[in-house]
């Protein structure tokens, strides 16, 4: 046997405890579930002695299910959570790709036109050393 799983037993054993603890606590302040003690005098077949016995049990049963949902519920906002801030990362990437790109396309046609302006230059340039030589 492991470590990890006497860990876990423990860990069981312990929450259990707790659990108990809070339907014990719930009986003596008069706090008992309506609806699972109906279902508990049901069950004990009209025994008197059984109803608690058989609350107990139930209510320990509803505590940990209602863990165990709020468990799924705490899981699933996290999930939530991490989608949205996945998908906040990637619209932000993408808007700054798209700047990036939108700034390169303005520098382009301008880096262009001064190339264009440049090649004109040195044929204007050409042209009018060709007509001095040719009127020579």
């Amino acid at each position: 046997m492991s470590l990890l799983t006497k860990n876990k037993k423990s860990k069981q054993r312990i929450f259990e405890e707790w659990v108990y603890e809070q339907v014990a606590q719930e009986i003596t302040q008069d706090q008992r579930r309506v609806g699972l003690w109906t279902k508990a005098k049901a069950l004990s077949g009209g025994e008197e002695a059984k109803v608690e016995s058989i609350y107990i049990q139930l209510r320990a049963e509803s505590i940990v299910d209602e863990a165990k949902v709020a468990q799924e519920l705490v899981e699933e906002s996290r999930k939530k959570a991490r989608q949205e801030a996945s998908s906040r990362e990637s619209t932000i990437h993408k808007a700054k790709k798209a700047a990036v790109l939108d700034q390169s396309k303005e520098k382009e046609p301008f880096k262009l036109d001064k190339f264009v302006f440049k090649i004109f230059g040195l044929v204007a340039i050409f042209a009018l050393i060709g007509v001095f030589v040719s009127a020579s």
